[in-house]
């Protein structure tokens, strides 16, 4: 076990940090990010794409597959991640990624240059100078059209997070192993959030951090909590570095969370007095006024600084994709709101505009540019293209500026009808094999997976009828690897009545898959 913590990567190759998709940092997102800003980004159906810190390949991976005509590399620094990262790569049979063994801070990358440059999950977690190096790395070594992406923790938010950093550091320590500090993490966690008197706004904010770590994976609490390096800074700060190296700042990949306008009009209007026409300025006042704790940075070659157009227009969206599932009610006053899960939303009197956005919706997880929703809302309605076109460009921009649908570069395969032999895309059969709990769906999105829908994937290859997988899942049930009860009394089911659940679950299971873009 001490050899295991002596390895490159230390702790990480006995607690490993789980590798999951970032779909705010799909190269798809970021090329659609800056043409919405007027600056033209490299093709990702054919572009080459490094990740520094990447873990085990989790966002990395499903986009080599996704795009098998594009080149990815993937660094990271444990050992372990990079044997997982190489086993998964090798299974999917994949040719067009390589994941390397090393240090950032050392690496030397040559003369290649890569279209995306992504760093997720590492800049605040590591050593100064291995911060100057991911900047150092981006700067030389993305292309003159290129786009980076780094996230990072920043102040004021993690102000009261560094509180509860230096709690858990002051009782937990930074030496032996991780399983016993992360234990002792969660018992100080526990008796905080179970103990600690309500009344004061330090109390109250301390119990509540710590209900909300005690609820996280031993990863996390870990690499966050636990980890010898952690050092938010100030969005200013980063800017300032990020210039310092030849880089600018483009935007954030969630861009709603660019705009004052999306606080409150009131908010907006007193942080665009303070910060005087400054964009720097005005990011940092919105974080003082948001608490904000963290960042995903969109940066580009300082030299592209006169090309960019900061005023947002619908024309923008043209040519590009969006996504989203929306709910749509009709208000007193007329008008037709639509809302997403996370309360986003965007009003319309328009009733072209409210059809082709049910269209959208209907499509999900596909996507649809606004010219093929001006031609099914078209199709309907048998308005001419030309009075369709700009309100609907107004409204899909509108979403987009809201937050409320995804943005992309390239369009989404369409979402096939669920075949009789329904077939899932290679890394989801995989995540069943190996019983993961999660998966990545085709738009390289986070998906959670049931024990049933995990005991299914493997066999959604194509080659299995719905009897067929009927009868896999009953062995999983026999086995004892899965459960099915009635939902009343809880008792096993059996006979005739285990047979019914089991066709049951297996159709609900095909509608998720088929619902979360998982099936091809």
């Amino acid at each position: 076990m001490d050899e295991s913590i002596s390895a490159p990567g230390g702790d990480f190759n006995l607690v490993p940090y789980e590798s999951v998709p970032y779909e705010v940092s799909q190269p798809p997102r970021l090329a659609a990010l800056a043409a919405m800003f007027g600056l033209s980004a490299p093709d990702v159906t054919r572009c080459r794409v490094l990740e520094l810190g990447c873990a085990a390949g989790g966002n990395i991976i499903p986009l080599a597959m996704r795009f098998p005509h594009s080149q990815f590399v993937g660094i990271d620094l444990t050992d372990r991640h990079v044997r997982d990262g190489r086993a998964r790569a090798k299974a999917l049979r994949l040719k067009n990624i390589r994941i390397d063994q090393g240090d950032i801070a050392a690496v030397n990358p040559g003369r290649e240059l890569y279209d995306y440059i992504l760093c997720h999950g590492v800049y605040s977690w590591v050593p100064e100078p291995v911060r100057e190096a991911i900047l150092r790395l981006s700067a030389e070594h993305l292309s003159a059209n290129g786009v980076a992406y780094v996230s990072y923790n920043v102040y004021p938010g993690w102000h009261m997070s560094s509180v509860t950093r230096d709690l858990i550091l002051h009782h937990a320590g930074t030496g032996g192993e991780p399983e016993r500090r992360i234990a002792k993490a969660r018992w100080i966690l526990g008796n905080i959030a179970k103990s600690l008197p309500g009344g004061t706004p330090y109390n109250d904010c301390l119990r509540l951090k710590a209900k909300e770590l005690a609820a996280r994976p031993d990863w996390y609490i870990l690499s966050d909590y636990l980890g010898t390096e952690n050092a938010p800074c100030y969005f200013r700060d980063f800017a300032a570095k990020a210039r310092a190296h030849g880089l600018i700042y483009l935007c954030e990949s969630e861009l709603n969370e660019c705009f004052p306008e999306n606080l409150s009009a009131h908010v907006a209007a007193t942080v665009r007095l303070i910060s005087r026409d400054n964009l720097i300025s005005l990011e940092q006042n919105m974080d003082f006024f948001k608490g904000r704790t963290f960042r995903q940075t969109l940066l580009v070659k300082a030299a592209r600084e006169t090309k960019i157009r900061r005023k947002l227009v619908p024309d923008k969206v043209r040519g590009l994709y969006v996504s989203g599932r929306l709910t749509s009610t009709h208000e007193a006053d007329g008008s037709f709101k639509f809302t997403n899960a996370a309360g986003l939303n965007l009003t319309t009197r328009n009733p072209e505009v409210r059809d082709a956005l049910r269209h959208l919706s209907d499509a999900f997880p596909s996507t649809r540019s606004v010219g093929e929703l001006v031609a099914e809302a078209g199709a309907s309605t048998r308005k001419a293209i030309l009075k369709l076109e700009p309100p609907l460009l107004d409204a899909v921009c509108k979403l987009i500026l809201a937050g409320a649908v995804n943005v992309s570069a390239v369009p989404l395969p369409p979402s096939q009808t669920i075949s009789d032999k329904p077939k899932a895309w290679p890394p989801s059969r995989l995540d069943g094999l190996e019983r993961r709990n999660w998966t990545t769906s085709r738009a390289h999105s986070y998906i959670a997976l049931d024990d049933i829908t995990v005991a299914l994937l493997p066999f959604l290859d194509g080659s299995h009828d719905r009897r067929a997988l009927q009868a896999r899942l009953l062995q999983e049930v026999r086995e004892g690897r899965v459960r099915l009860t009635d939902d009343a009394s809880r008792r096993h089911l059996v006979g005739k009545e285990l047979e019914a659940a089991a066709i049951e679950h297996v159709n609900l299971a095909l509608n998720k898959l088929a619902a979360a873009g998982v099936l091809e």
